[in-house]
């Protein structure tokens, strides 16, 4: 049986902050879904300078799931300097750790949804 999304969300997200603080990163917080359903993606941005990153994480392509994570690192980071250097270790690490996969089965709730890789 595959895993559910909000597992493999979490599992990206421990498997990020923890490469990411070895460099110095900060990793922002992540919850979903958003507070408001008009947004995939939502920001806020503490009084003590932490980001709550929050996403959509159902009925979403995961690489566009992803890419929402790595966009939380790189504002949670500000750092116009390390940008490339994070957005370059987050997608390697991505990519090394077998993340960008997602195996799932289509729901009989959805069967109009149709799914399709580049």
């Amino acid at each position: 049986m595959a895993e559910s999304y909000s597992i493999k969300f979490l599992k990206v997200i421990r498997t990020l902050e923890r490469i990411a603080g070895q460099r110095g990163f900060v990793a922002p917080s992540f919850r979903c879904p958003p507070p408001s359903a008009k947004f995939q993606r939502s920001l806020k941005k503490l009084k003590d300078d932490k980001v709550v990153v929050s996403i959509v994480v159902r009925d979403r392509p995961w690489l566009a799931v992803l890419a929402d994570i790595v966009e939380g690192f790189v504002i949670a980071n500000n750092s116009s300097e390390r940008e490339p250097e994070l957005r370059n270790l987050l997608w390697d690490s991505i990519a090394s750790n077998d993340l960008q996969i997602v195996e799932h089965e289509l729901s009989t709730r959805r069967a109009d949804f149709v799914t399709s890789a580049a």
